[in-house]
């Protein structure tokens, strides 16, 4: 994920002969997860340009139009 979500370059690299990573390699659980939804976020917060701003206004309008357009779809 780090090599997906922190282009182009990734500040931390878990190098496998870590050593401190072998002391503990014996407590950590794993697990795998299979992704099935790939979901944006956008914050609002004040530092953004106005143009970003005003494309995250229109796509919040367009994806509640189409959610009230199936919701009301299912109640009428």
């Amino acid at each position: 994920m780090t090599e997906f979500l922190e282009q182009p370059e990734n500040n931390y690299i878990l190098e496998p002969d870590n050593q401190i990573m072998e002391g503990m390699i014996n407590y950590i659980k794993m697990f795998e997860i299979t992704i099935t939804h790939w979901e944006g976020k956008f914050k609002l917060s004040q530092d953004k340009r106005p143009r970003d701003i005003e494309n995250a206004r229109a796509e919040l309008i367009r994806v509640n139009q189409e959610s009230i357009k199936a919701f009301l779809g299912k109640v009428f």
